[in-house]
């Protein structure tokens, strides 16, 4: 995904670009359905973003963010009107600035989510 951010002058009917954004993300998963109504996954996800400014109109890294982590789903098909899902990843972050920031340390951000859906 690419976006850039601008001001526009009204006045002028002019723009001037301020930054950029170029996202990237891949996610793969294995999947195992032991049998009706039960999903067991596992996977692995990969996310960068490259931070751009614009210094006298010219493009130039800002920052660079990067994430690597392994990625774990569970579903269950409780009855006909309900299910039951644990979601999580373990997310490992570094971020690199480049106006003279040096590459913060690795971090590791773990995350769980469950959902419990009942339909009446």
């Amino acid at each position: 995904k690419l976006y850039e951010r601008g001001q526009l002058k009204w006045s002028d009917f002019s723009e001037r670009r301020e930054n950029s954004f170029a996202d990237k993300t891949f996610a793969s998963q294995l999947r195992f359905h032991p049998e009706e109504g039960i999903l067991f996954a596992v996977g692995l996800r990969y996310f960068s973003q490259s931070r751009y400014a614009f210094v006298e109109g010219r493009k130039t890294l800002d920052a660079y963010i990067r994430s690597v982590g392994p990625t774990c789903l569970f579903l269950w098909d409780i009855g006909s009107y309900s299910r039951l899902t644990f979601k999580g990843w373990l997310e490992q972050r570094t971020f690199k600035g480049s106006q003279g920031q040096a590459q913060t340390p690795s971090r590791s951000l773990p995350n769980l989510s469950m959902d419990i859906i009942i339909n009446i």
